[in-house]
């Protein structure tokens, strides 16, 4: 028989021989209690003593038992962990499998004087739960880190296809830029894009812009001008006939 199954069959039996009522519930997460510092089985004794002689008219009840049923979401966690973390959880699987349905911890605590008082006590085998849990992490994590990298590539591709864009590129400032980029967003993409992805996107095209694509265009934009300088033709005339100004001319010659 469980251990905590017949701490919570002793408990039952001495609120009914002293006279008190139990109360089998759950207190909320939040609660701020003062914890007996010794779950021992002397310290177990000295508890319930204290409830007798504090004397609460009820005192609160609330054990979980451990379910060695998967839900899909942990399913999924197990199936994304690395191949070592895998074979552990398999083992911690196993091990707890043996103690499905029993009772993994309790709580008894009362009320005195607006201040919670409580007692609890862990199953030797929810040391396996707990580890388990850090796996489940471990796979949740991966599959977020999966998820990222993946929405990682898309920026990045639809962020090339921005700095293509014409209107993208003679954009002078960032609210041109933004305009641009909202264009090509509806007209381009074909997709719904969150605020936060759009900035992201943006910033990448800029970076891919200045250093990958503007440098090709400015070596073009030499080798015309000078092929236009030894024809002899004046630079207010280049300017004019490359839609450039004679300052960008005379940066990119010098």
């Amino acid at each position: 028989m469980n251990n905590l199954k017949g701490k919570i069959e002793r408990i039952l039996s001495w609120a009914q021989n002293n006279n008190i009522q139990i109360f089998k519930g759950n207190l909320p997460e939040e609660k701020k209690a003062i914890e007996w510092n010794d779950n021992s089985e002397e310290g177990f004794s000295e508890f319930l003593d204290l409830i007798k002689k504090t004397a609460p008219k009820i005192i609160i009840l609330s054990y979980d038992r451990y379910n060695s049923e998967f839900d899909d979401q942990d399913k999924l966690y197990l199936k994304n962990l690395d191949e070592s973390d895998k074979i552990r959880a398999n083992e911690l699987c196993k091990l707890l499998k043996a103690h499905h349905n029993e009772i993994m911890a309790y709580e008894i605590s009362f009320i005195q004087d607006s201040q919670l008082y409580t007692f609890h006590e862990l199953a030797e085998f929810e040391i396996y739960w707990l580890e388990l849990q850090e796996l489940l992490e471990n796979g949740k994590h991966n599959i977020y880190f999966d998820e990222e990298e993946n929405k990682n590539v898309e920026v990045i591709a639809i962020a090339r296809e921005l700095a293509k864009n014409h209107l993208f590129q003679i954009a002078q400032n960032q609210n041109q830029r933004d305009y641009a980029s909202n264009v090509f967003f509806q007209n381009v993409v074909g997709k719904k894009i969150t605020n936060f992805r759009k900035k992201d996107i943006i910033e990448t095209a800029q970076s891919i812009y200045k250093l990958e694509i503007e440098p090709k265009i400015e070596e073009e934009l030499r080798e015309k001008i000078e092929n236009l300088i030894e024809k002899g033709l004046t630079k207010s005339k280049i300017a004019g006939q490359l839609k450039i100004s004679i300052n960008k001319l005379n940066n990119l010659i010098s």
